[in-house]
């Protein structure tokens, strides 16, 4: 029999879910390799689970008797373009009695993308779920994160007769996983969902043809989640409100180009401007990312992104991470 739905999902899920749970009580371990193995374990288990969720409800399991009265589960999916894979760096360094001195820091960062591509005639679905937490320590310091990003971006096109052109339709959510704390470290400044962001765009894409360039542009709605209402006013909220909503107009770039062997340059820059707000407030992501394979288990990875939204702050946020690790790919 042909089964579209099976009760053996509801198992996993619950496994997994028991799983990520045992994996996050090592991050109260201090030790690097326990921090190490416990951020792997951790996003291991959140990978499979990410699967489960999303991958599983668009394949047909096909479901045939045998003579030991076990299954076969063939897993089909017809007109996909997945990718899922993960990484993991890592540095230590510790001086005793050096003579020219330098501070102990233990860095480690797990990281994965989970992305698809549903092409079928005119029709074409896009996915891409990031994920990425990072926490260090300096000399005998308590852990801080240093880096923190989920960020699912969606989008459906329609392409009309010249393919150049065509409708879109993108809904993009970024958030984090944990507490962040400012410099001074004596205040919070963000949780998870706090702040969450959440924007609609319907409109128009060119993408030409042999280019790695496309742009969208279109009618937007954003939407600003604040969970703890203590940080309403830093996300530019009222007072006690946990959620804000604008109308506006969104631009959206995006390039991708190899610039060598093993060596990808992706840029993505996202702009929306609040239809009650003069031009100088649109709010601006720009994100460069540039990866580097030097086998298929080690690679260098490079981001530099910048961030200007005014109802947070009048100066440009500024990120820069260089990354050296181990992938893993899992499809």
């Amino acid at each position: 029999k042909m089964y579209y739905h099976n009760p053996i999902r509801e198992k996993i899920l619950r496994i997994h879910i028991f799983f990520i749970g045992r994996s996050l009580l090592l991050y109260k371990i201090t030790s690097f390799p326990c921090i190490i193995f416990g951020m792997y374990s951790f996003m291991h288990k959140l990978l499979l689970l990410t699967f489960t969720l999303f991958v599983l409800p668009d394949t047909v399991l096909a479901m045939h008797s045998v003579a030991s009265d076990t299954a076969k589960i063939v897993i089909k999916k017809p007109n996909w373009d997945i990718d899922f894979r993960g990484g993991l760096t890592g540095s230590q360094t510790s001086y005793r009695n050096w003579s020219s001195g330098g501070s102990n820091n233990v860095t480690a960062i797990a990281n994965t993308v989970f992305s698809g591509v549903y092409s079928k005639e005119k029709y074409r679905y896009t996915f891409n779920l990031t994920m990425r937490y990072g926490q260090t320590r300096l000399d005998d310091n308590e852990f801080r994160k240093s880096e923190d990003v989920i960020r699912f971006r969606n989008q459906i096109i329609r392409q009309f007769d010249d393919k150049r052109f065509g409708t879109v339709i993108n809904v993009n959510f970024e958030t984090q996983f944990d507490e962040g704390l400012n410099d001074d470290r004596d205040a919070v400044v963000s949780r998870f969902f706090a702040p969450a962001n959440l924007t609609e765009t319907i409109g128009f894409s060119f993408s030409p043809e042999n280019s790695k360039f496309a742009m969208d542009a279109g009618v937007a709605m954003k939407q600003t989640f604040v969970r703890d209402t203590l940080l309403s006013e830093r996300y530019g909220l009222d007072e006690g409100d946990s959620f804000m909503n604008e109308a506006g107009f969104s631009l959206i770039f995006k390039y991708q180009k190899e610039l060598m062997e093993n060596v990808v340059y992706t840029g993505h820059m996202e702009t929306f401007t609040n239809v009650l707000k003069d031009l100088d407030s649109t709010n601006l992501t720009l994100i460069n990312e540039l990866s580097g394979g030097i086998n298929n288990h080690l690679s260098a990875e490079f981001e530099f992104a910048m961030k200007f939204n005014d109802n947070i702050s009048r100066e440009v946020q500024i990120k820069q991470i260089f990354s050296l690790g181990v992938n893993f790919h899992f499809l």
